[in-house]
């Protein structure tokens, strides 16, 4: 009889081991699913940033033009504040906001 119940274990840490074993494989699928998926949202985050940096030079162009047209030159030193001065040519005079 302790022979049996010796081999009744031995049986049950086998299957303790094959469930185990099957658990872990679904573990390792889920995270390479997961680095996938993370793989492709970096790519998409690289793809937006090399976006949005082709897009500077021709915003600083625009707003290049945009100062010369009205003549207002920004006061960046201002913080949560707008200000900054316009320059009337044809006046001869600049005013201050």
């Amino acid at each position: 009889e302790e022979v049996q119940n010796k081999v009744v274990e031995v049986e049950e840490i086998h299957q303790s081991i094959r469930e185990l074993e099957e658990s872990e494989a679904r573990l390792k699928e889920h995270i390479h699913n997961h680095k996938v998926e993370a793989s492709e949202h970096v790519h998409e985050m690289d793809l937006v940033e090399a976006e949005r940096m082709q897009q500077v030079p021709k915003l600083k162009n625009q707003i290049s033009m945009y100062a010369e047209t009205t003549g207002i030159k920004w006061d960046y030193s201002e913080m949560h504040l707008l200000a900054g001065h316009v320059a009337v040519p044809s006046m001869n005079m600049i005013s201050r906001f």
